[in-house]
């Protein structure tokens, strides 16, 4: 199953950027042998220069545990 962490930008670049990239999602190896098509992380290291590092941080986060409808009071 693919890894489904949230991704923080810690690049620090700014504007808008028009990117064309293929990639595969797959948790398979660094390339799809069949198409040649690199996973993300490795297209975002190639085209870009970019790299995913997977790091563990506070985020905050509303949990509701119950929900009620109005009291008639």
């Amino acid at each position: 199953m693919p890894d489904r962490r949230p991704i923080v930008d810690r690049a620090g670049l700014t504007g808008r950027y028009d990117v064309d990239m293929r990639f595969t999602s797959d948790d398979g190896p660094a390339t799809d042998i069949t198409t040649g098509i690199p996973l993300l992380k490795e297209a975002l290291a190639d085209a870009l220069g970019l790299r995913l590092e997977p790091r563990t941080e506070t985020r905050k986060a509303l949990i509701i545990d119950r929900l009620s409808p109005p009291s008639a009071d």
